[in-house]
């Protein structure tokens, strides 16, 4: 779509579109706008969901509620205020979008979070947090 969307601007810069309807250039535009306000969203939410429920051990069992609806209007207001602000409102939407895709997800557990947090072996890493890092896009390093 964006492809698309450059070369009918290139197109129109260059005067080979003077027939087209003035639509007909910006239809690509209104398409590639859709697919981030609408369809991303919606792919957002249905794989966070699938993802978390998914992701248990005998212990410990992720839930995610994120739906389709709240998600699609933060982003949509998100892009809004990004297109007033010249895209000034970036570092806002990103901690926006964060935190509704963090307090759609919750954690159950069969046993105490104390005995839980008493069995962690002091000399083990892992990269449960760096991974949940990467999913959310957020790069923390100094």
């Amino acid at each position: 779509v964006a492809a698309i969307a450059t070369l009918a601007f290139a197109a129109k810069a260059a005067g080979t579109l003077r027939g087209l309807a003035p639509w007909a250039v910006a239809l690509p535009f209104l398409l590639m706008l859709l697919v981030f306000v609408a369809v991303k969203p919606y792919a957002t939410s249905r794989t966070q969901n699938l993802v978390w429920n998914h992701t248990r051990n005998a212990d410990l069992h992720f839930h995610s509620a994120l739906h389709f609806k709240p998600l699609f209007w933060l982003t949509l207001k998100n892009w809004l205020l990004m297109l007033l602000t010249l895209g000034l409102y970036w570092p806002f939407a990103a901690v926006a979008m964060a935190r509704m895709r963090l307090q759609t997800v919750s954690i159950s557990t069969r046993a105490a979070l104390d005995t839980l947090v008493g069995q962690r072996a002091s000399g083990s890493t892992d990269a449960a947090g760096d991974a949940a890092g990467d999913m959310l896009g957020f790069d923390l390093g100094l």
